[in-house]
């Protein structure tokens, strides 16, 4: 009988193993084609012949390889919007599928005189719960530190692009006390048959218009 389980058991793994597998091959398929859309649509629409200086074809080829040995979705995908951020153009992004599952942190952000603040916090999220108010400043996430050069992108990364349960904050009070804070997300399960689409456009319309705020 227990030979019997263990083999019943090593199959289901096998079978498991060998769907992630396929899964995997396929989001490999349509992630490669989606970098080839996004360096065609460059190719023909970008309106600086030289492309800011970047080697489209040598970044492009440097970039497949890199979702060719891919070990996860998410990596392709960060592959994808990295390819985009060799422009340094906050008009020229990579806007991935919409997942089913996203996350809410609970709080916006905005940057002033190149520092992040917190404009806006919903009272039953964690962030508040945890002491993060209006008016606090963001000085890093994940380590990353917010400045006027990252700001676009690590926003785009963290609340668009990859959405994380939670994330390490340091903050700094009005005051000038700083803490590390991990703030967990609440995390939504979208409808997979609603494209959103608007909804995401207006998202990203905020983060550009805060990034391009004096």
């Amino acid at each position: 009988m227990k030979k019997r389980f263990f083999l019943m058991e090593f199959t289901l793994i096998l079978f498991a193993l060998t769907v992630h597998a396929q899964d995997l091959k396929t989001e490999r398929v349509v992630s490669l084609d989606m970098l080839e859309k996004v360096k065609d649509d460059i190719q023909k629409n970008y309106y600086d012949g030289n492309f800011h200086g970047v080697n489209l074809e040598e970044n492009f080829v440097k970039t497949r390889e890199l979702i060719k040995n891919a070990t996860s979705s998410d990596e392709m995908t960060d592959f994808i919007t990295r390819f985009c951020y060799l422009f340094e153009d906050s008009h020229l992004y990579f806007s991935p599928p919409k997942k089913t599952l996203s996350v809410d942190y609970g709080l916006n952000l905005l940057m002033i005189d190149d520092k992040t603040y917190v404009t806006k916090i919903n009272i039953e999220s964690d962030a508040y719960k945890k002491g993060i108010r209006v008016g606090d400043q963001i000085h890093s996430i994940e380590e990353f530190i917010l400045d006027r050069q990252q700001y676009s992108v690590l926003l785009r990364h963290f609340f668009l692009l990859q959405p994380q349960p939670s994330l390490n904050l340091l903050i700094i009070k009005p005051n000038g006390n700083k803490y590390k804070i991990n703030v967990q997300a609440k995390i939504v399960e979208a409808n997979r048959f609603l494209l959103e689409k608007r909804e995401r456009e207006l998202k990203i319309e905020k983060y550009e218009e805060a990034f391009n705020s004096p």
